[in-house]
């Protein structure tokens, strides 16, 4: 239910809340497009306490600019003869398409063919052994499930970043990468949301998802091997817990926000959210080009820089005055999508250009900033 949101939240600290009860929740159909932002950078947001009555407030989100995706149907998918029995098919990125089915119940995922489900960044095929339950047609407060699956994919020494290359205690012939996931599901809060573009009756879904990876090696004749515990201490492989915190309003096919944690709960990872609004140019999740975007533009303290859609490798981000001469530069090694937030205090009040270059001294952007000051 929406409302004109920000009197509302401001000045009704008294009002009564509405419980929020998803009944009979339109699932995605083919066809059905979406428009959301990502904010990769989330800067003091706090998914809350679970209870009745809560009120979250997350205007503090933002994105250099709205992204478009589409379900089609499951034949639509261009690695569709992997997953025959599938209903639906979502680009989920630029390089990564999720297969669905539907049932009476709900949405479930199949799995992906693109950039692995671990974050590793190798591409390739990914398939659960049990559908994973994505969307439910039905949300009451108090309600829950367990979910189990497990996924097993083949890859190669070659495919691996060479920090989990260094991991490895010997050089084998094939590797293959398994993951044993146990999912509690509890829709564990209910209360008023306000995010850019509205103010919200939701439900909050709390999705716990204690993972296991392992990794197997082969050398010759000799069976499969999990090295797992002989890796050194790192932050990919064995055992962590992943929370997702996903808000639901009444009407909506997809949730309003999901709320991605790091794991074992070290903060906010990275937030979803609709664009209820959208402001600024919309692009297809298909035709992102290679870029580096800085905003917010024009910028007062602090800027972020977010990579997007790059080649796996060394560029060198630098900020120009307007003669061209070079204040500030950093260099980077970039895997999958990146951001980071840089401090401009010691900039003066003015027009800039940052520029990005990759290892071979090749310009891939030059853009204006602008920097301003109260």
């Amino acid at each position: 239910m929406r409302y004109p949101w920000i009197l509302l939240f401001l000045c009704c600290t008294t009002a009564a809340f509405t419980q929020v009860k998803v009944n009979d929740q339109p699932l995605p159909q083919a066809g059905d497009a979406f428009l959301y932002y990502l904010d990769k950078l989330p800067s003091n947001i706090d998914p809350g306490k679970a209870g009745a009555g809560q009120r979250w407030n997350f205007m503090t989100l933002q994105a250099p600019f709205v992204r478009s995706s589409s379900y089609l149907m499951g034949r639509q998918g261009m690695n569709s003869n992997r997953f025959l029995e599938a209903d639906l098919t979502y680009q989920v990125d630029e390089a990564t398409e999720a297969y669905f089915r539907k049932d009476a119940e709900g949405l479930y995922l199949l799995g992906y063919y693109g950039l692995d489900p671990f974050g590793i960044g190798i591409r390739g095929l990914y398939r659960y052994d049990t559908p994973v339950l994505s969307q439910k047609k039905e949300l009451e407060y108090g309600e829950g499930g367990t979910y189990e699956t497990s996924m097993a994919a083949l890859t190669t020494l070659q495919a691996l970043p060479q920090s989990l290359r260094d991991l490895l205690p010997i050089t084998p012939d094939s590797i293959r990468l398994r993951l044993v996931s146990r999912r509690m599901d509890e829709v564990d809060a209910w209360g008023t949301m306000l995010m850019p573009g509205g103010f919200f009756d939701v439900l909050r879904e709390k999705r716990s998802e204690a993972r296991s990876l392992r990794i197997e090696t082969k050398v010759g004749s000799l069976p499969w091997q999990d090295i797992t515990s002989s890796l050194p201490p790192n932050d990919v492989f064995g055992n962590h817990v992943f929370l997702t915190y996903l808000f639901y309003s009444e009407n909506d096919v997809e949730p309003l926000m999901k709320i991605i944690m790091k794991a074992d709960n070290q903060g906010v990872d990275r937030v979803v959210y609709q664009a209820i609004e959208p402001k600024g140019a919309i692009q297809d999740v298909l035709s992102i080009r290679p870029e580096v975007y800085a905003y917010p533009n024009p910028a007062i303290v602090n800027v972020r820089f977010e990579f997007t859609n790059l080649p796996t490798g060394e560029y060198q981000l630098s900020i120009l005055n307007v003669l061209g001469i070079e204040i500030w530069s950093k260099d980077y090694f970039i895997q999958n999508d990146w951001a980071e937030k840089v401090d401009i205090s010691f900039l003066k009040k003015g027009t800039y250009l940052y520029k990005l270059k990759n290892k071979e001294g090749k310009i891939l952007t030059t853009r204006r900033l602008v920097v301003i000051r109260p």
